[in-house]
């Protein structure tokens, strides 16, 4: 492990001691489920780096502990105290490091990766909407058990693994992403209509979460153009063309539930080089 790498490593530990204060908090703020949520997930990455020793994108490091900075001065407008301000103050000092190491290609490799997340939240939009007309048009409750089964394989995947890569900067929304995800199997080969309901509030959660991906995913590609102009990257700009958000109800059940159609934007990068 290189000795960067464990400066990183100390800087970002020593986030981790006001968090484990604040994790005293009953009935959190939703600014600060966020902050506890993201920040614990980067203690848990960085433990995993230490005890592993293995590589890490810093673009993505770099990421994750904006992220954290963001989210502790969003606390500090409703809830001021010791904890936030020294979280706040440690995860800027440790970006402004952090960043001195982070180059293009790392950072095109995370940009994608946002991009790669909402392509698969595309397919799950797409997978939810002809699962949708499929129980509408059911014919026989049992059949249609072993269709559900199989796409909820599918999702529970896609899901599970675009959480993953994106635990360290998606805060709350992620875990409940994940936990709607784990009420809706409870209702596999129970109740249609149970079911049919879980289906309706993940389809909420998936609409949620991928508005704020897209947001997180222009925060960082706005970072990457002001770190091509500071580190003369030959990066002239970068173009993301957002889509519109629409969505297409369907009726099942009796229930109305709002399919969000998502699809990924238009990415692109022009590179010319930087003069002197």
């Amino acid at each position: 492990m290189s000795e960067a790498l464990k400066s990183y490593i100390e800087m970002i530990k020593n986030i981790s001691a006001p968090l484990k204060k604040l994790q005293e908090i009953k009935s959190p703020t939703f600014e600060l489920q966020n902050l506890l949520a993201t920040g614990g997930a980067i203690s848990t990455m960085i433990g995993k780096i230490g005890s592993a020793g293995s590589s890490v994108n810093t673009a993505a490091l770099y990421d994750s502990t904006m992220s954290v900075r963001t989210m502790g001065e969003n606390v500090l407008v409703s809830f001021d105290s010791p904890e936030v301000k020294a979280i706040v103050e440690e995860s800027n000092e440790a970006a402004e490091k952090i960043k001195e190491k982070v180059n293009f290609e790392q950072s095109n490799e995370h940009l994608f990766n946002y991009y790669k997340d909402l392509a698969d939240l595309a397919i799950v939009s797409k997978g939810t909407e002809e699962m949708c007309k499929q129980i509408s048009r059911k014919e026989n409750e049992k059949s249609i058990w072993s269709i559900i089964k199989n796409w909820f394989t599918g999702i529970k995947s896609r899901i599970t693994h675009m959480l993953a890569k994106m635990e360290g900067i998606i805060g709350s929304i992620g875990e409940e992403l994940k936990s709607t995800l784990g009420e809706l199997e409870k209702t596999i080969e129970k109740s249609l209509e149970k079911f049919v309901e879980s289906l309706n509030n993940l389809v909420s959660k998936v609409q949620g979460f991928a508005l704020n991906l897209i947001r997180k995913m222009l925060n960082f590609a706005q970072e990457i153009q002001k770190l091509a102009q500071e580190c003369k990257w030959n990066v002239k700009e970068i173009l993301i063309e957002l889509p519109s958000f629409e969505v297409e109800v369907f009726t099942v059940l009796t229930l109305p539930i709002p399919i969000p159609k998502i699809s990924t934007p238009k990415l692109s990068i022009n590179f010319a080089p930087i003069k002197e």
